[in-house]
């Protein structure tokens, strides 16, 4: 795999909006409940009220099947890209 600075990784995972590119990638309207969103279903494993995401925190989890991360883990997971192709 080739190099990426470490600093613009983190760079890229602030400006990318992980509530919106979840939902644009499964064609969902997140809910807000309190201050993280629900996708219904989880696009994993297709339980419902299984899959947060915190955008506060740019981390996304799903607890039926332990699908988490950030922006790039996303991308790996559901899209089935490498993390080169994924950064």
């Amino acid at each position: 795999m080739s190099f990426f600075d470490p600093s613009l990784i983190e760079e890229a995972k602030h400006r990318v909006d992980i509530l919106s590119y979840i939902e644009n990638a499964t064609c969902t309207k997140a809910k807000k409940v309190g201050k993280q969103y629900f996708i219904n279903p989880c696009p994993f494993c297709g339980r419902r009220d299984h899959f947060v995401i915190r955008p506060d925190e740019r981390y996304f989890k799903s607890f039926s099947c332990d699908h988490k991360g950030d922006i790039i883990n996303f991308m790996e997971q559901y899209e089935n890209l490498s993390t080169a192709d994924a950064i």
